[in-house]
């Protein structure tokens, strides 16, 4: 899966990195304040499977996200483009509706909300093809960071990247990269091919628009201002980027892809709220198969 698509949606590349800018500014104290609070935190296990508590809490994030109705215009977005939104949203809704009783009585065996999240599993395989269903599972291993370390680095490049793309248009110094204008440009098509960059202006507007009623029950879980579409949104950002890093580096040496992190170190140097030291290539994702586990309690 590429996550292909285009890259903006009617706007014009300069009046994109002006807006984008002006949230950067914003929004980079909250970041902080975010990361700084996110880090307090365990890591989280790529390797917790359904019948693992930590896991379960990570795949009853991603059913909330596929179950809404606002979010199927997005999944492509995070690598899920093969999926019949229709059929993938009604599986979620019946399976949340099973397990959220279920979750709240604490005399339910966890087992018992492990069997749920594998019958709604065999009926998206059914129903929406093994492909869908695959890509589901893979997206509870491959498309959530890790870390918050993990995750701000791919936010670091999302960053970096835009300011490559929109250099003529950008508020603050572009770095030249040591690389010849033919590496250049395979690394702004790459970008271009596979992150879109106008994606928060669009989901920030869906994430505001009247509720329906299942959408009332998901949302209700979420305490402030939070929603569903948080997490859809740094999945996204965490999915794209990756897709665009695989992509330089099949067009890319090993020597150039070298020199493209020197430059996001030095980039980052001139940029309000990064630091060259947390500038690093994004690690390989895991690409899981699906094995039915045994549960535990």
């Amino acid at each position: 899966m590429t996550g292909e698509h285009k890259p903006t949606s009617g706007l014009d590349g300069e009046k994109i990195a002006h807006v984008l800018y002006d949230l950067d500014d914003e929004l980079t104290a909250m970041e902080d304040e975010y990361y700084g609070v996110c880090e307090q935190f365990p890591v989280l296990r790529r390797d917790l499977g359904l019948n693992e508590r930590g896991g379960l809490f990570r795949w009853l994030g991603i059913l909330e996200i596929v179950s809404l109705e606002r979010t199927a215009p997005y999944l492509s977005a995070f690598g899920l483009p093969g999926c019949d939104a229709g059929v993938l949203r009604r599986v979620a809704q019946d399976a949340l509706e099973a397990i959220y009783p279920l979750q709240e009585d604490e005399t339910v065996a966890l087992a018992t909300i492990v069997e749920v999240l594998e019958a709604a599993l065999d009926q998206l395989a059914e129903e929406a093809g093994s492909a869908c269903a695959e890509a589901v599972y893979e997206f509870g291993f491959s498309r959530l960071p890790e870390s918050c370390a993990e995750s701000r680095r791919e936010s670091d490049w999302h960053r970096l990247f835009r300011q490559l793309v929109f250099a003529p248009a950008a508020r603050y110094p572009t770095v030249e990269p040591a690389l010849s204008p033919a590496a250049v440009e395979r690394v702004r098509q790459a970008v271009l091919r596979h992150i879109d960059f106008d994606l928060n202006e669009r989901s920030y507007a869906d994430d505001r628009r009247p509720l329906s009623p299942w959408e009332q029950v998901v949302y209700a879980r979420y305490e402030g201002d939070n929603s569903p579409f948080d997490t859809m949104s740094e999945t996204a950002y965490y999915f794209q980027v990756q897709a665009a890093w695989a992509a330089i580096e099949a067009g890319l040496t090993p020597t150039e892809v070298e020199r493209l992190v020197d430059w996001g170190r030095l980039q980052a140097a001139v940029l309000p709220g990064m630091r060259p030291d947390r500038i690093a290539p994004p690690p390989t994702p895991r690409r899981p198969r699906r094995q039915r586990p045994q549960a535990t309690t």
